[in-house]
């Protein structure tokens, strides 16, 4: 009989060494295909990247303004509007002059420019809904009027430098106009939130200083909103003095 119960002990042994051993090969399952997604998931860019790579290349002040968000219609916007316009004569004539030296035409500028007065910026600020003529200068953010208002940029720059460098740069080129728009109206009545999103795509356009070849030219849409928000009626004019 003791040698019946030792057995039965060594069979159990055995059967719990079992299960522990395919609990561990089970997890150890779980983590690989975990990994594996997370892996896929984090190779697809999603529209927000480029609001967020924009945001980052601001100075704190301007981080603390405005809010990086994601907007498929400026995307969307953004590429239509430049592979419709981008090699119209007029639009290839002053980006070119714009990104390209006119003393050397080898000499293109890593610098991302203001193109706002072309015909692609026009369209875009349509598919936007952007009717106040101010919306590309920013000048609707900074009017203190406690409305809600917009604005929208459209830079260039060319291929040889890297989306993240052209997103940063312009994000350093607007921090300090974004770190001095109001948080408040003047008499405190209403608050005012902004929110910011970026867009960029390349496009070939032709470049005849380089006879028949091709210049891509990355654009960068910048579109920012603001949002006013009544905390309090408008304080009423004081009384006039009384005439003794």
């Amino acid at each position: 009989e003791e040698n019946f119960i030792m057995k039965l002990k060594k069979i159990a042994s055995l059967a719990l060494a079992g299960i522990m051993a395919v609990s561990i090969l089970t997890a150890c399952g779980d983590s690989t295909t975990n990994n594996t997604g997370d892996d896929s998931s984090s190779s697809q860019p999603t529209v927000s990247n480029a609001s967020n790579v924009m945001w980052n290349g601001m100075n704190k002040d301007a981080r603390d303004i405005v809010d990086p968000v994601a907007n498929a219609t400026l995307e969307n916007s953004l590429r239509k509007n430049v592979e419709i316009y981008g090699n119209l004569d007029n639009v290839v004539e002053y980006v070119l002059s714009h990104v390209i030296s006119s003393s050397d035409q080898q000499n293109i500028t890593a610098t991302p420019v203001d193109v706002s007065n072309i015909i692609i910026w026009d369209k875009i600020a349509q598919d936007m809904g952007i009717t106040s003529e101010c919306a590309s200068t920013g000048e609707c953010l900074a009017e203190d009027n406690g409305k809600d208002a917009a604005a929208l940029r459209l830079y260039a720059t060319n291929f040889s430098v890297s989306d993240q460098y052209a997103l940063e740069y312009v994000g350093q080129l607007i921090d300090e106009e974004i770190a001095e728009l109001p948080l408040t109206s003047g008499d405190k009545s209403v608050e005012y939130d902004y929110e910011i999103s970026a867009s960029i795509v390349s496009e070939n356009i032709a470049n005849e200083g380089l006879g028949t070849q091709m210049t891509t030219v990355k654009f960068i849409a910048v579109y920012a909103t603001r949002t006013a928000t009544r905390v309090s009626p408008a304080p009423c004019p004081a009384d006039a003095p009384r005439v003794a």
